[in-house]
């Protein structure tokens, strides 16, 4: 992480990431603590001030916001921001779970499950004027993510006689997308502003990562204009989240 003009917390894995693997990655920040979990585990900490106080206004998925790193490189799934720190409980209960979008404290949250287009849509019922732009060629895929994904019903018809008479049949389908990245420079921006000043919060996603892949998960801010924040393998086969 690079100062600018602030206190820096970063907080790093001390373990590598997966490659070709889901696993559930969360940050959770709270007064002058950071920790990061995988797979509802605490697998690291850090102590310090975050810079709370700057307004981080532009968003990515797939970019850290700084035009020399290179985007990231793998899948993600069910990306949630919170309005405040979960315990490791809650982060354990329901990140195989779907959520309703009514859950309280719930401030942004990408299922990519029923997009379509050039957009993904907030499927929070906080502000659902908050959309996710593609850039450069990302794309949703199917997803194998141990979500337990809804199930939506699609009615078919089939026919017995001549003209066309026949019975709706009901057929229950279960879905699930995630969105593809590659380091081609590829990302989704956000919008509208996430709003993370003066506050604990919540980041938690399902990641899959393709290759070596030093580009991150997510971005806040631009690196040259204001302090930042950014979260994912950036640099190396680690997991880091700081805020510069």
């Amino acid at each position: 992480a690079t100062l600018r003009g602030d206190v820096v917390v970063s907080v790093s894995s001390p373990a590598v990431f997966p490659l070709s693997e889901w696993v559930h990655v969360a940050i959770v920040t709270e007064q002058y603590t950071t920790r990061m979990y995988w797979d509802g585990i605490e697998v690291a900490s850090a102590s310090g001030q975050p810079p709370f106080s700057i307004e981080r206004s532009s968003n990515y998925l797939g970019n850290s916001g700084f035009n020399s790193l290179p985007t990231f490189d793998g899948k993600i799934d069910d990306f949630r921001v919170w309005d405040r720190a979960l315990t490791p409980e809650e982060i354990l209960g329901n990140m195989n779970n779907t959520l309703t979008g009514n859950e309280e404290d719930l401030l942004l949250y990408y299922n990519f499950n029923d997009d379509y287009g050039l957009t993904v849509s907030d499927k929070s019922a906080v502000d659902n004027t908050i959309e996710g732009k593609y850039v450069y060629g990302t794309h949703l895929v199917d997803s194998t993510a141990p979500i337990d994904e809804a199930t939506v019903t699609r009615v078919e018809t089939t026919y017995d006689t001549t003209p066309p008479e026949g019975t709706p049949e009901e057929v229950p389908l279960t879905f699930g997308n995630a969105l593809s990245f590659s380091e081609t420079g590829q990302h989704l921006i956000s919008t509208s502003n996430v709003d993370l000043q003066n506050k604990a919060f919540t980041l938690a996603l399902w990641a899959k990562v393709d290759a070596n892949s030093t580009g991150f998960f997510m971005g806040q801010g631009t690196g040259l204009t204001n302090q930042g924040l950014f979260f994912g393998p950036g640099g190396n086969a680690s997991i880091k989240m700081g805020f510069w």
